[in-house]
C-alpha cells in the first residue's frame, strides 16, 4: 500500500483480502491445501487509513439560494426541494401535490425514469414524513401557481409525466 498509494484504500485491500481468502477456501475444496488448517488470510486486518486530499465539499445556505436564485423554473424549485428536505433523485422524481399535506411531504413512490414509476419507497424509513420548513413552503406554492394540472409536482414538458432529473 505505501509503494503504491492508488491501491491503498480500504476498499481495494478489503477486496484484495476476501480474493485472497476466496483463493485459500477453493484450495481448500480442490485438497491443495489442507482444510484442517485455518485460512492464513481470515483474519487480516486491513490498516486504517486516513484519507488525503479535499475535503468532502458541501453547499451552504447562502450556495443554495444562489443556486436557486440563478436557477429558472422547475430547476429552481428541485434544488430548493432537494436542499431542504434531503430526498434521493428517485423520490424527488416521485412527488405529486397530493404527498404535500401542510407542513409535511410524504413520500409515497418513486421514480427512476418517466416510464418507471413505482408505488414504494427504498426503504421503510423513507416513507417517514419529511417536514416542510418555511423557506422551502414558499418556493413549492410559487412552483404550484405555475404547475401543470394535480399530478407530479415536478413534470416533463415534453410526456405530461414525472420529470426526468437527467433532462432538467
Amino acid at each position: 500500500a505505501r509503494e503504491t498509494p492508488s491501491l491503498s484504500s480500504s476498499i481495494n485491500l478489503r477486496h484484495i483480502k476476501w480474493f485472497a481468502v476466496s483463493v485459500f477456501n477453493h484450495a481448500a475444496q480442490l485438497d491443495a491445501f489442507n482444510p484442517n488448517l485455518k485460512n492464513p488470510f481470515a483474519d487480516v486486518e486491513i490498516p486504517k487509513t486516513q484519507r488525503k486530499g479535499a475535503p468532502t465539499r458541501h453547499a451552504t445556505l447562502d450556495d443554495v439560494v444562489a443556486m436557486i436564485n440563478a436557477l429558472e423554473e422547475p430547476a429552481a424549485t428541485v434544488v430548493a426541494v432537494a436542499a431542504f428536505s434531503g430526498l434521493r433523485k428517485s423520490e424527488l422524481q416521485g412527488l405529486r401535490w397530493e404527498d404535500l399535506k401542510g407542513n409535511q411531504l410524504y413520500v409515497q413512490r418513486t421514480a427512476w425514469r418517466t416510464t418507471d414509476v413505482r408505488e414504494q419507497t427504498k426503504t421503510e424509513a423513507s416513507a417517514a414524513p419529511v417536514p416542510v420548513i418555511p423557506q422551502l413552503a414558499k418556493y413549492l406554492e410559487a412552483h404550484r401557481r405555475i404547475s401543470l394540472g394535480d399530478g407530479f409536482i415536478f413534470v416533463g414538458a415534453k410526456m405530461g409525466e414525472a420529470l426526468d432529473l437527467h433532462n432538467l
